[in-house]
């Protein structure tokens, strides 16, 4: 849910310098609130220095393992053999079943399905962190994708934190 602003900044310096780009978006298509922000590297300019990569999982069915490259160029000539080089192809099943999906369903429509579920557990999730975490804790509340940020605050060490939590059947990421 990067602002445009900040974006456009990223996206003037890959012009200027010519860096390449590589953005994986698998949750911009879950948006809860706000105006839908284009990818860095669908901004003009960006098309033959940059790769999206996205999958259906996060907007079909977390089992379905499909993904996809948008590149411009020679580049994608480079990835088919080396896609080839790690495995002729993926799995058929799973590329028939969302052709399939695709081809019978309005995929638009699952998408302000899902996105309306995802929203309801991100608040869910949210309030109940806020309830139990330690005074001085905040919790983010995105406008979109799968994930919050809990920063516990009052000095507490999360790298030490981590095993205990583990041992409980939590995960988290720690702050360095």
């Amino acid at each position: 849910c990067m602002p445009l602003s900040r974006r456009e900044e990223i996206a003037d310096v890959l012009r200027r310098t010519g860096a390449i780009l590589v953005e994986d978006d698998p949750y911009g298509e879950l948006r809860f609130s706000g105006e839908f922000i284009p990818q860095i590297c669908a901004l003009p300019g960006l098309a033959h220095q940059s790769l999206l990569l996205n999958s259906i999982s996060k907007i079909m069915a977390p089992g379905i393992r499909v993904g996809w490259i948008r590149g411009e160029g020679p580049i994608m000539n480079t990835l088919s053999i080396a896609k080839e080089a790690v495995g002729l192809h993926s799995s058929v099943v799973d590329q028939l079943a969302v052709a399939r999906y695709l081809e019978a369903y309005d995929v638009d429509e699952h998408i302000r399905t899902v996105v309306q579920v995802y929203k309801q557990r991100r608040d869910g999730m949210r309030k109940e962190l806020i309830e139990i975490l330690p005074e001085g804790a905040t919790v983010t509340s995105p406008d979109g994708g799968m994930f919050l940020w809990a920063a516990l605050g009052n000095g507490i060490d999360t790298t030490a934190l981590l095993p205990i939590a583990v041992q409980g059947g939590v995960a988290f990421v720690p702050r360095e």
